[in-house]
């Protein structure tokens, strides 16, 4: 519903009650953050979601990836790509790209003119079996 201070103040809320959130929370209000034009606050709250003890997965990255790129910033995508996919991420957290994942990179590279590197990162992919 596109209310994401709505949901702070849920998240807020539960986290007073002693309950805790899980990675589909934080993926949501993510995207959110990303949706009202806040890629800074969204990169920030993936960094809370370690400090909670919360691992973010696939879904997480892919979203954060399409953030990134859709907010101009294919490069800073493009580096948390790298990090995650070849296991030095600070987030302990090791994934396998998905096609939404290349895509976007690929997609925001392209419209910001970096078009060696994503055909470096197409091959890349076809080379990882996401093809």
């Amino acid at each position: 519903m596109s209310m994401v201070g709505d949901g702070f103040v849920v998240f807020s809320a539960i986290l007073r009650r002693g309950f805790n959130l899980d990675v589909m929370t934080f993926t949501h209000l993510i995207k959110g953050l990303f949706t009202k034009g806040r890629p800074m606050e969204a990169t920030r709250l993936l960094n809370k979601m370690i400090v909670f003890g919360c691992r973010p997965d696939v879904v997480t990255f892919a979203t954060l990836i399409h953030g990134l790129c859709r907010s101009d910033n294919p490069i800073v995508a493009l580096e948390l790509h790298e990090h995650v996919v070849n296991g030095n991420s600070k987030y302990g957290v090791t994934c396998k790209p998905n096609i939404v994942w290349y895509g976007s990179i690929i997609d925001g590279l392209c419209k910001d003119g970096f078009t060696d590197k994503a055909k470096e990162l197409f091959s890349k992919m076809k080379g990882n079996g996401c093809w």
